[in-house]
């Protein structure tokens, strides 16, 4: 069964270039189109340059998340364009998810803790919670108990980030009980 290929106008090369929703380039520049051979970069990912007044190099995964999940990026890197699968050069659409940076971050985690910002630190022999901010890794201190690292790492992205995520669903999850207007407890 051939799967269909869908085109859309690559986002600011419209009538120059198209991206397929399989994650394909096609040249509309010259008599007739042209499919284009992307190369593969050092860190894996599938790009090849595109031209208008000038040349800019774009990843293909950027510019099918750019054509069809309205993609803009933040300047910052923020947001992220995740291969579900994990295979860089998968560039489907069906492959392809926005997430927040400090979601992928925490998406096939494979470290020591069950928790996002808690390690184990085997020079301390105790457990360490840091966060990253505004391009710093942030030490929030070292505790005997790993959900300890992991509620002080909740205090402190809800107070840096506004974090809107459910407090009460979090803790719950650490085995703590929340009462109103009151630290957690065990």
């Amino acid at each position: 069964m051939k799967v269909e290929e869908n085109w859309k106008d690559v986002v600011g090369y419209e009538g120059l270039y198209k991206i397929s929703d399989l994650g394909n380039v096609m040249s509309l520049r010259g008599r007739k189109p042209k499919l284009l051979k992307p190369s593969i970069s050092s860190n894996g990912y599938k790009g090849l340059v595109l031209c208008n007044d000038k040349q800019k190099h774009f990843t293909i995964h950027k510019l099918v998340a750019m054509a069809y999940l309205g993609h803009e990026g933040d300047g910052q890197r923020r947001v992220i364009i995740d291969h579900i699968n994990n295979i860089k050069t998968d560039n489907r659409l069906v492959n392809l998810q926005i997430l927040s940076a400090r979601k992928n971050l925490l998406k096939n985690r494979s470290g020591t803790s069950l928790y996002p910002g808690v390690s184990w630190c085997n020079t301390l022999n105790k457990w360490k919670a840091n966060i990253y901010y505004n391009g710093s890794n942030i030490f929030l201190g070292s505790f005997e108990i790993e959900i300890d690292a992991a509620v002080v790492y909740y205090k402190a992205l809800e107070s840096i980030s506004n974090y809107t995520g459910n407090r009460k669903q979090f803790l719950e999850s650490l085995g703590l009980t929340v009462k109103r207007n009151t630290a957690p407890t065990q």
